[in-house]
């Protein structure tokens, strides 16, 4: 089994090394959305809300109102535009120019994607600014011009079309029809490129994750200049830490600390026996492309029995279900201040 996921690492190594992969029709910079990516499409360009085909001659396409986006599939030019508080979706052909009303809906405050195939306009809009949203939170919006029928998608970072497949970048992860990749990478995260249709290449900006979405695995991740370690005997690593001294419970004495660890319900081990402010850590080695469930239970020296006994409930951490992806380490550390311990996840590094 380590052996074929390995040759998948190794593949997709390859991929990003030798191959270019193709860039989303309407991927994202490092940065974020392409600058222009809107209004920059093969044979056509925007100025100033109007479309132009550029050849020889820049000749003017007649479209209604104020021009908000562009995209060209298949030789065939999509736009959407606005005028008079109206939304319109528009498909021209080279000859003919069909535009539909789309139905009314909450002002956007921005558009920032369009992917247009057939008779779907697919595009993906920040909200305006409000106490609720902040301007931060973006809608993917799917209108069929053929129905006049209009879906939304809410908490959509980012998706781009590849051939029957509609993949999103949502809280949760990579979305593909429905089914849910968990990522590693941290931050507002886009989609960089696909490759062969099925391999997806996300970035945050920094580090990039590749998904194979037709295996639904999470098979890698790098980042520029830098190689994360993996090892066979263990994906998982613990670290418990206290961030305050036992001097400040006001015992006057340092307690002494471990952790006993259980991986879905089954005893895992326990970390070093310590001060509290001594890092304590415990290694796992988890399923990987699946959730699990690890425990950690406190347990302290109690000087007067003689023996070290479980602390009481408020003192413990809570129960954390974990996704494991292919070939990486993750960390998660426990800081404990006193009353509540806050978790932090990341990729393990050097």
């Amino acid at each position: 089994m380590f052996a074929k996921l390995y040759k998948l690492a190794v593949i997709a190594f390859f991929l990003i090394i030798f191959f270019p992969v193709p860039e989303s029709r309407a991927g994202e910079e490092a940065k974020g959305i392409k600058e222009g990516a809107l209004f920059n499409s093969g044979n056509y360009r925007v100025s100033e809300g109007r479309i132009y085909r550029v050849d020889n001659t820049a000749v003017e396409i007649p479209v209604k109102g104020n021009v908000l986006g562009i995209d060209e599939n298949d030789g065939v030019l999509y736009y959407i535009s606005e005028s008079e508080g109206a939304r319109y979706a528009g498909r021209y052909n080279g000859r003919e120019n069909v535009e539909s009303v789309m139905p009314a809906e909450p002002g956007f405050a921005k558009l920032l994607k369009l992917h247009c195939t057939g008779y779907l306009f697919y595009y993906l809009a920040e909200l305006p600014l409000t106490e609720e949203f902040h301007g931060k939170e973006r809608v993917l919006v799917r209108f069929d011009s053929a129905s006049n029928e209009i879906k939304k998608i809410d908490d959509v970072d980012d998706f781009t079309v590849s051939g029957e497949n509609l993949v999103l970048i949502t809280s949760a992860g990579l979305n593909c029809n429905g089914v849910v990749i968990p990522l590693s990478l941290g931050g507002r995260k886009f989609i960089s490129s696909v490759a062969d249709g099925r391999i997806v290449f996300v970035s945050n900006g920094d580090g990039v994750e590749v998904i194979d979405i037709l295996s639904e695995r999470n098979l890698y991740i790098y980042r520029k200049g830098k190689v994360f370690p993996y090892s066979t005997e263990y994906n998982v690593i613990l670290e418990f830490n206290d961030t305050f001294l036992s001097s400040d419970k006001g015992t006057g004495d340092e307690s002494m600390i471990y952790y006993q660890v259980t991986l879905n319900g089954i005893e895992a081990g326990r970390t070093e026996t310590g001060p509290g402010e001594v890092v304590k850590s415990s290694r796992l080695k988890a399923e990987t492309g699946k959730f699990c469930i690890i425990t950690a239970e406190r347990r302290e020296l109690d000087k007067i029995k003689g023996r070290y006994v479980r602390v009481n409930n408020i003192y413990q951490p809570d129960e954390v279900r974990l996704f494991i992806p292919e070939n990486r380490i993750i960390k998660v550390r426990f800081d404990f201040d006193g009353s509540r311990y806050t978790l932090n996840q990341s990729v393990y590094e050097n």
